[in-house]
């Protein structure tokens, strides 16, 4: 294991407003048996990946996003960086090809370092997991990309970038699709600069702007003001990648297609929701830019806040993600504001009785500031104040995923012949063993481990997935109001207040190991 750099955990309290899924219950009509049966017949149908893909295409193609005809052209806005290597590339790779890209399609990379497409390849290709047989179409796929070289505040170089645009354009029409994987710093001279240089002509524009929108509050504002002045909101798609595993979709089925999980989602069945993230991997060269963020910023007030959203929120009215946002808003309102001693906040530092990599602590990788106080592991209690919630909480506690503690006084629970430690736990992982078949509609199966990468670039194709993935602006707004409350809108986050108000409870711990004890002392805490 590498140097331990983030790990974050949301012990939520959970309260929310009417169940909206028993009101619409009564307006869904209802299923004879046997035509609920016929259904679950047709769904059994498993298809293989050539099939899923071609049902893929078509959605692709319906409406007015994509026509075959067009050229479209894919910018990584940081071509040269870590999250270009490990995620976009490979996904754009498995999109090639399994043919969910259209056909005239270009990559182009964009970053300050000079770099070739075979520097680009000799980067990202070890993790597109190709076989052998994959070979001529991986050359087909590097055939479609090229680099350009520039800096991200220079007018120059953004007229360089569109010169070697206009001279890839074939079709009648030129899509452009600029994906920012970049720091936050940078954004509004390379939005700027897009809007001033690079837009198409002859065609639809779009920006995807990556997580942290911002460093705090008062900078999220400023950017999506910015921003918003020079895209039109169905051209920003905001980006927690986060939204798109496999788990994270199927938590509103989970709970509003389901007659076990529907009735008793609410505080008289549960004492505590416990939320936590664990990376197994460490900074690996990216500590400057993590210690400017930190764990809250990089992870609890986007991955995590928009779990608590999903396992907390009512029903949508529809799938639609403007309805699914509206009911995400109405949770994050509900949050009261965090106290200092429900916070625990740590670093990690090397395990002396580790091997190799395990040994190095945070402080020991050469791109993080020497003396950093930057914390690396976060465990705040949270408190969602509604109907459906209130009174409960979410404490410290698992690997990454969710866990649902039945409280002693539930009416349902069993009589006195069960142990006062006799209450379920049942929880969700991120990777569970079911995954989603190659089917449309996916049929669960039985699985191993992560999500196989197929399915994940299928996912990747699919525009419904994408849109449920996208944060809009005024959830991502009231998710920071959460860490830094309204009252202070120009003050400290949340890791500041703390430092003022009183001595941060600094843990030192090493890795790999269990939870430190003081989140275990707080997840005993509101969870009786």
């Amino acid at each position: 294991m590498g140097t331990r750099a983030s790990c974050g955990e949301l012990h939520t309290d959970s309260r929310s407003i009417g169940d909206t899924a028993q009101r619409r219950r009564g307006q869904q009509g209802a299923r004879s048996p046997a035509a609920g049966a016929e259904s679950t017949m047709a769904e059994q149908v498993a298809l293989s990946r050539t099939q899923v893909c071609g049902i893929l295409r078509e959605e692709l193609y319906q409406g007015d996003a994509f026509h075959q005809s067009d050229t479209h052209i894919f910018i990584i806005m940081g071509a040269s960086g870590d999250l270009a290597k490990k995620k976009i590339y490979p996904t754009l790779w498995w999109l090639f090809r399994d043919g969910l890209l259209p056909e005239d399609t270009y990559i182009v990379g964009y970053a300050r370092s000079r770099l070739s497409v075979a520097d680009i390849r000799r980067q990202s290709e070890p993790f597109f997991k190709a076989t052998p047989e994959e070979k001529p179409r991986l050359e087909e796929f590097f055939a479609r990309n090229s680099y350009v070289a520039g800096q991200y505040d220079d007018a120059a170089s953004y007229a360089r970038l569109n010169s070697h645009m206009n001279a890839l354009h074939q079709g009648p029409q030129a899509n452009r699709l600029f994906y920012l994987a970049l720091p936050p710093t940078v954004y509004e001279a390379v939005t700027k600069n897009i809007r001033e240089t690079c837009m198409s002509r002859a065609g639809w524009n779009r920006v995807i702007v990556e997580k942290p929108f911002g460093r705090d509050l008062q900078s999220s504002d400023q950017l999506s003001n910015h921003i918003s002045s020079l895209f039109r909101e169905d051209q920003i798609y905001r980006i927690d990648h986060y939204l798109g595993k496999e788990m994270v979709q199927n938590l509103m089925v989970l709970r509003f297609a389901n007659r076990i999980f529907g009735p008793i989602w609410n505080r008289d069945n549960i004492a505590c929701v416990i939320l936590t993230f664990k990376e197994p991997f460490g900074t690996e060269g990216r500590g400057g830019y993590f210690d400017e963020f930190g764990i809250i910023r990089d992870v609890m007030q986007n991955h995590l806040l928009q779990m608590l959203c999903l396992v907390a929120m009512e029903k949508p009215a529809s799938t639609d993600s403007d309805d699914v946002r509206d009911e995400k808003v109405k949770v994050l309102k509900c949050i009261s504001e965090v106290q200092a001693s429900n916070v625990v906040l740590g670093q990690y530092v090397g395990n002396p009785n580790g091997e190799g990599e395990a040994t190095r602590g945070y402080l020991d990788d050469p791109t993080v500031p020497c003396g950093s106080t930057t914390a690396t592991f976060a465990a705040v209690v949270l408190y969602v104040e509604n109907e459906r919630w209130d009174g409960r909480a979410g404490p410290p506690g698992r690997p990454e995923g969710t866990a649902l503690r039945q409280p002693a006084h539930a009416p349902s629970r069993p009589g006195p012949a069960l142990s006062p430690r006799g209450a379920l736990h049942p929880a969700l992982r991120q990777s569970p063993e079911r995954a989603q078949g190659r089917g449309a509609p996916a049929v669960p199966r039985r699985g191993r481990g992560h999500l196989p990468a197929a399915v994940q670039a299928q996912r990747a194709g699919d525009p419904r997935a994408a849109r449920r993935g996208r944060v809009h602006q005024d959830d991502d707004q009231e998710a920071r109001h959460v860490l830094q409350p309204r009252g202070v809108r120009a003050g400290p986050d949340l890791r500041q207040q703390i430092q003022e108000r009183e001595a941060p409870r600094r843990l030192r711990a090493p890795h790999p190991g269990r939870l430190l004890r003081e989140p275990d002392a707080l997840r005993a805490q509101v969870s009786r």
